[in-house]
């Protein structure tokens, strides 16, 4: 057969396919084109060499590539060489084969760093003066309040789904059991497989975490000894790591405004009436008296989700058979209190 030689080194086809050719996924004709072309140029072979070596040294790209049998390859070729004109070219291409090793490594080199080594594409969802609601490429839905940014990869990684959080946000986490999805909050990390869970973590001032359903752990990594120290917390938990410490430690149950900055919820679950009021006066710019401290002890299980004050004061004022007054800025109750 007449055998042609190239006069262009790169590749006739588009690098994918060398790709293909090096994973073993090719077809026969298309393993055929590339193996003439291996034999075809100086410097070709050591343009696929290289290529495979990046790949393996990458030690990042999946599936491992297998090893290419060059060998083999040259034999198929030598079989579709005929007559004198086989060992006149075998000389010369094994000469060509140790040429051009500058351009194959620029070429491996630049591919697996362009495709396969540069770092993700960052995204980032931002709140100003409004509460802001999105998904992540996972399905994720994340809730955001006011003065928060939130960056994530605009695709995840394999085996972790990582974002970064600087305010307060509630997470609906889409369940991935070989994807954990992380929260970098600081020097405080939250990790969860498939749960709803809120995380508050301003500057300077302590990382909160409370927990909704599932299951979350809270950790800190110490720079230097690289020793983590982490708290596991269950539904109806909360968690607390504050400024300035790397050890997180329990919070006696969720808070009952911990969503009031969402939808206006307020969840309150055998809580005295100091603490109402003390939630209440702080959400609202009010104050709000007893007229007996007795009152004060009594305790409050209920929830109220978007609703006035007034409609919230009556509601206790009933509860507890207890008068209730409107003072300008000021409520008053009055009554019987309730005992220890």
């Amino acid at each position: 057969m007449q055998y042609c030689t190239m006069k262009n080194s790169y590749p006739p086809f588009e690098e994918s396919l060398l790709l293909k050719y090096l994973l073993g996924q090719t077809g026969e004709e298309e393993r055929r084109q590339i193996e003439e072309w291996l034999f075809s140029e100086k410097g070709n072979r050591q343009y696929l060499d290289q290529l495979e070596k990046v790949w393996v040294e990458a030690g990042r790209i999946t599936p491992a590539p297998i090893v290419v049998d060059i060998d083999a390859a040259w034999q198929r070729m030598l079989g579709r060489i005929s007559g004198m004109e086989v060992q006149s070219q075998t000389r010369s291409l094994r000469y060509v084969w140790t040429a051009a090793a500058v351009l194959l490594v620029s070429f491996g080199i630049w591919f697996a760093l362009r495709f396969y080594l540069a770092p993700p594409k960052m995204m980032e969802f931002a709140s100003a003066t409004q509460i802001i609601k999105d998904t992540l490429p996972d399905g994720t839905k994340v809730s955001l309040n006011k003065n928060t940014r939130l960056s994530f990869p605009e695709k995840f990684a394999a085996k972790k789904r990582e974002v970064k959080l600087t305010g307060e946000a509630r997470f609906e986490v889409r369940h991935d059991a070989g994807s954990p999805f992380v929260v970098e909050a600081g020097k405080a990390q939250v990790r969860v497989l498939g749960t709803v869970f809120s995380v508050k973590a301003y500057s300077g001032t302590d990382v909160e975490v409370d927990v909704e359903q599932g299951l979350v752990m809270l950790f800190t990594v110490d720079p230097t000894t690289h020793d983590t120290l982490s708290l596991l917390l269950q539904a109806g938990n909360s968690g607390v790591l504050p400024a300035g410490s790397m050890q997180p430690v329990m919070k006696d149950g969720i808070s009952a405004d911990h969503l009031f900055w969402l939808d206006r919820t307020l969840e309150f679950r055998q809580t005295e009436l100091s603490e109402v009021f003390r939630v209440l006066s702080g959400h609202f710019g009010i104050g709000i008296t007893a007229s007996d401290p007795a009152i004060l002890k009594c305790r409050l299980t209920a929830t109220f989700r978007d609703e006035s004050l007034p409609t919230i004061l009556e509601v206790i004022a009933t509860s507890f058979e207890l008068g209730l007054k409107n003072e300008g800025t000021n409520w008053r109750f009055y009554g019987k209190g309730c005992s220890e």
